[in-house]
């Protein structure tokens, strides 16, 4: 089976937190002449949240097998990975994660659950810094950061088994076609909500990277509301700017979202951000999703 060279420069391009070829260490040092045999079979491949594996899947196809740490219906600020997780990560070739904060388990799960030989990828890492200046976690609900996770993804699996780069190439460049593509669609139809009604209140502080890209003011989110003055901050602000609509997300508690649209007379509604189900199966499923709901409820 052919050897591949793999040198520490090219790790630092890719924006790895860590590529374990080799006998790499968790410091992403790798000897600069270590030969590296690419995996035999599928590349395996876990993910921290459900969104990023429909992204994999789309750029990998049938070379990658994927396993999502998050299941539908949980919070990832809040998840602690179950024993399967870990024995999926020891397993795996790539582990690909968010960074920002998103996921709280990086450092005391992920970094201690890992084969030699195999890489860790912080997706967050080929968005320029300009666009994460305000520390948003969800920076994929901007499709054009999305695109630059996709390029992230293709790298990865390129220097990760080499002689599929080809493969991994054609596909991820038919996948940003089709997000351009997207990303236009999505700015086209929300132009059609007045500037004066693209105002969200949404279950996290998950609309940042969103409401920059597409024109919407993020007004505040339901977690602010876990004290008393978060909460009558919030009800004023919904009174005062005439927010119609709280958004939750599928699956997570929606109990103060209730008890706010009481107080306030709006209504509740849920947008999709991290995870998908049989309702929304893949990330332009997603976003289409999401743009349906916003011009249904906003316009």
């Amino acid at each position: 089976m052919p050897t591949y060279a793999l040198t520490a420069p090219k790790l630092l391009v890719l924006g790895l937190v860590s590529l374990l070829l080799a006998g790499g260490t968790a410091c992403g040092k790798a000897n600069p002449t270590s030969l590296y045999v690419p995996p035999a079979g599928p590349v395996e491949v876990v993910v921290t949240v459900p969104v990023f594996a429909d992204l994999v899947k789309q750029v990998g196809g049938e070379r990658v097998r994927v396993t999502s740490v998050l299941p539908p219906g949980a919070d990832v600020q809040q998840y602690n990975p179950s024993e399967a997780d870990k024995a999926a990560m020891r397993n795996a070739n790539i582990i690909f994660v968010n960074g920002q904060g998103l996921e709280s388990f990086i450092d005391s799960v992920v970094l201690r659950n890992y084969k030699q030989g195999s890489a860790i990828s912080i997706l967050s890492g080929a968005v320029a810094v300009e666009d994460v200046a305000h520390k948003d976690k969800w920076l994929w609900l901007d499709v054009q950061n999305a695109m630059s996770y996709v390029t992230n993804i293709k790298d990865t699996l390129a220097l990760v088994d080499p002689p599929h780069k080809s493969l991994y190439r054609q596909n991820a460049s038919a996948y940003l076609d089709k997000l351009r593509a997207l990303h236009n669609e999505l700015k086209q139809g929300f132009a059609s909500i007045p500037e004066s009604k693209r105002k969200l209140v949404s279950l996290r502080d998950s609309f940042r990277s969103f409401a920059q890209a597409y024109g919407f003011e993020v007004v505040g989110s339901l977690d602010a509301a876990s004290t008393s003055g978060g909460r009558t901050a919030l009800e004023q602000a919904i009174k005062a700017l005439q927010v119609p609509v709280l958004f939750t997300e599928p699956g997570l508690d929606r109990a103060v979202a209730d008890s706010i649209a009481a107080d306030t007379g709006v209504r509740v509604s849920s947008l999709y951000v991290d995870t998908l189900d049989a309702q929304v199966a893949t990330y332009e499923q997603l976003m289409r999703f999401d743009l349906k709901q916003l011009l249904e409820q906003l316009r």
